[in-house]
């Protein structure tokens, strides 16, 4: 009978998973440190003077995300002692692996020494931090782009416009969608109940779009852009706190694969130890994971084609892994 260290109930009890969340807030923060310092760099005169010439390429270069944004998620451009983004993945990393030492039967765990600057943590965070960063980034420039055209296409003051283009920094092209469409059902009173649908609105407008909306009445543009502002505020911190779910979650079970990797190297896990799948399995559980519950891989094999260990299958995933002995 193979000897388990399954735990019944993951996203309450595994260490893993308790250590991914006592660092989403730090992850999380550091995310919108970052976007708040990518934004106080852009110079918006010339940002607009570029969106006043219909120069698209020009804009992009004054946002120069690659260096402004990727740059401030690495800790360019914050206080000394402030820790950036990818201090935090890092930190996570190293969590992960704490928490995965302690998790060990005491016999492996005495015995193990374990290096945080092996040279295979180290190029895992090297890699890691640059695609994720990179991943961003590009998302956040597909956004802006999306967002200059708009610009274009719509008019308007380019003072006003440079600052809506600054304000989508950090977000993917989706959400970016989703604010300009916020921003046009508050143009017309009729389309206003469709503002009023969305969770991420604040709700302390309410009342004003309520009587606009009753009244057809139109709002004034101060008002459209102070609950636009609001909106995309409120995006921007729902996209910090998916990606804090996730690339915790992603972090800390890198970090756990590493130990168990450096207990197999040291002679401390036989060929019969193998990595299980292990879901929440409360309602929340996608079929996706489901599937995915009880199947067994080598530790450092995946679980299914591109599924390395949670959060793979999708943003937000709160399965777990353990070790299972044959």
């Amino acid at each position: 009978m193979p000897i388990s260290f399954i735990r019944k109930s993951p996203a309450e009890s595994d260490p893993i998973l308790a250590a991914a969340q006592r660092m989403e807030g730090y992850l999380r923060d550091a995310f919108l440190r970052a976007v708040e310092a990518a934004k106080g760099s852009i110079e918006l005169d010339k940002l607009a003077e570029a969106i006043s010439n219909g120069d698209e390429n020009g804009a992009l270069a004054v946002l120069a995300l690659d260096k402004n944004f990727a740059g401030a998620l690495r800790g360019k451009g914050l206080e000394a002692g402030v820790q950036s983004f990818r201090d935090a993945v890092q930190a996570t990393y190293a969590a992960g692996a704490k928490a995965a030492v302690m998790a060990l039967p005491e016999t492996v765990s005495v015995e193990l020494s374990f290096n945080l600057m092996s040279k295979e943590a180290q190029a895992f965070l090297e890699t890691y931090d640059f695609e994720l960063i990179k991943q961003i980034t590009e998302n956040s420039r597909e956004a802006i782009r999306q967002t200059i055209l708009d610009a274009f296409k719509n008019g308007g003051h380019p003072y006003e416009q440079a600052r809506e283009i600054r304000n989508v920094i950090g977000l993917t092209t989706n959400q970016q969608k989703a604010v300009e469409n916020f921003r046009s059902a508050l143009e017309n009173p009729s389309t206003i109940p469709d503002a009023l649908s969305r969770s991420l609105r604040d709700g302390r407008y309410d009342p004003t779009l309520l009587r606009a909306a009753q009244n057809q009445t139109n709002l004034s543009q101060a008002q459209i852009d102070k609950m636009t502002d609001r909106y995309s505020q409120r995006y921007l911190k729902y996209r910090a706190e998916t990606i804090a779910r996730t690339e915790t979650v992603r972090a800390s079970n890198a970090g756990q694969r590493e130990v168990w990797s450096q207990a197999k190297d040291q002679g401390l896990l036989g060929d019969n130890a193998m990595r299980v799948w292990i879901v929440s399995g409360d309602d929340r559980t996608c079929g996706d994971c489901e599937d995915l519950d009880g199947e067994m891989a080598g530790l450092n094999e995946e679980f299914a084609p591109g599924i390395m260990s949670p959060p793979d299958p999708h943003p937000d995933c709160r399965c777990t892994t353990a070790l299972q002995f044959s």
